[in-house]
């Protein structure tokens, strides 16, 4: 490259050599450069100007003679003024750093209009993405959250897009609820429903606005009492049972194992023979509502029981519906087995009718009763947290008394004889 020779252009300092083989069109490629002198520096003071020849680039690469020649127009017109950069270094840095803040720019804007069009999702669009996202959730969860959603929640918030969300709005859920004569365990639900759509957006990169406050210190979900207040009395049970059984073997077996283990429904119906070992009396309930499995003993009636259905496939579910799947919900033979011996009658608040959780319920109030633990109770009941299971305490209140009566008093040493001495006038 060296003994190339140097070719003058019409523009003063402007040169260029051209490449002996490769071409740019039908000419040969050309490189050019600009020589002309620059100020000195020496010992950071400014010396006389020194000659220096800078490279622009070769023709291919986009640098043609009218390019080089504005920046040299550029150059030479900032070397009169004494301002601006007066070589072609300085203007390329010049040029990079305008480049830069310009893609900074482009992208702050970039930025901008996603978190613009984020805020702008509304609450549907979210909901849609949400209802899709869990193909592992309980069907008649999905049910229940999909019908609340329908008809409560997106009247009111279905197109709003989230960020105009406000605690308003949610008051107004709330009101039409209460107006429809729902429960307030049924308001709580929606509002969490709610809440739930707005973390999935946020989680998702979906939303990065502010979430309305949705809890009990907000004063949006209402305070209620959720404790269960019905239970089978042991006699209650000797009609129920019996019933049962008359009606359908099966959920009189299913109803026996909440009675007597404690299972939730979803347990029961989970069941498979390889979860019951008949020989040691225990039941292995597995993915449970909490996530924590847990091993229930059998008393002598489910050893019976099971026995008397077993055993069968170890994979095999031990009370499948009519197609062999496993059941989504309870029967209704024991509804209306419990309305034929007018358990319910005149029962109007849920919380003191009897359902098929009641046995659960029935299985914790009875260990209570007979002087169980209610540590020992929890574990039974699989609960994750001691406050859950302390909603039976009340009902040992023989055992509190047993033990306010079993304090031994303190033995106190004999009052010495006392001697009045009357006053003398």
């Amino acid at each position: 490259m060296a003994n190339y020779r140097w070719i003058k252009t019409g523009v003063q300092g402007l040169r260029y050599r051209e490449h002996p083989t490769r071409k740019h069109g039908i000419k040969k490629d050309r490189f050019y450069q600009f020589k002309h002198y620059v100020p000195g520096v020496i010992s950071n003071k400014t010396a006389k100007p020194v000659q220096s020849a800078e490279s622009f680039g070769w023709l291919s690469d986009g640098w043609t003679l009218e390019k080089c020649t504005t920046y040299i127009h550029k150059i030479k017109e900032n070397k009169k003024t004494g301002e601006g950069p007066q070589s072609l270094e300085e203007l390329r840095k010049l040029e990079e750093l305008k480049n830069f803040q310009e893609q900074a720019r482009i992208e702050k804007e970039r930025i901008e209009a996603e978190k613009l069009k984020k805020q702008a999702i509304s609450f549907n669009e979210v909901w849609e993405k949400y209802f899709e996202h869990d193909p592992g959730k309980k069907f008649n969860s999905w049910r229940t959250e999909k019908t609340i959603y329908k008809h409560w929640i997106k009247p009111t918030l279905g197109k709003k897009p989230l960020r105009d969300i406000q605690k308003l709005n949610l008051q107004t859920i709330k009101k039409k609820m209460k107006e429809a004569g729902k429960a307030e365990r049924s308001i709580e639900y929606a509002l969490s429903i709610v809440r739930q759509i707005f973390n999935f957006a946020q989680d998702n990169g979906l939303y990065s606005g502010a979430i309305p406050k949705i809890n009990r210190k907000s004063k949006v979900i209402p305070k209620f009492d959720n404790k269960v207040k019905r239970y089978l009395r042991r006699d209650e049970a000797e009609k129920l049972l019996p019933e049962l059984k008359k009606r359908s073997i099966d959920v009189h077996d299913i109803a026996l194992v909440s009675l007597y283990g404690g299972l939730r429904f979803g347990e029961v119906a989970g069941l498979t023979w390889g979860d019951v070992d008949i020989d040691n009396s225990k039941i292995y309930a597995m993915d449970t509502k909490g996530k924590v499995d847990r091993v229930v003993p059998m008393n002598i009636v489910l050893k019976d029981m099971f026995k008397r259905r077993g055993p069968g496939r170890k994979h095999e579910l031990i009370f499948p519906d009519r197609k062999g799947n496993r059941m989504q919900s309870p029967s209704h033979t024991f509804d209306r087995a419990v309305d034929e011996l007018k358990l319910n009658e005149g029962v109007t608040e849920r919380k003191h009718k009897l359902t098929f959780h009641g046995l659960r319920h029935s299985f914790a109030s009875w260990l209570i009763e007979s002087g169980a633990s209610i540590y020992v109770v929890k574990e039974l009941l699989g609960h994750s947290d001691i406050r859950l299971t302390e909603r039976y305490a009340h009902l040992n209140s023989s055992a509190l008394h047993d033990a306010v009566n079993g304090l031994e008093p303190v033995k106190e040493p004999k009052s010495a004889k006392v001697t009045h001495i009357s006053a003398v006038g």
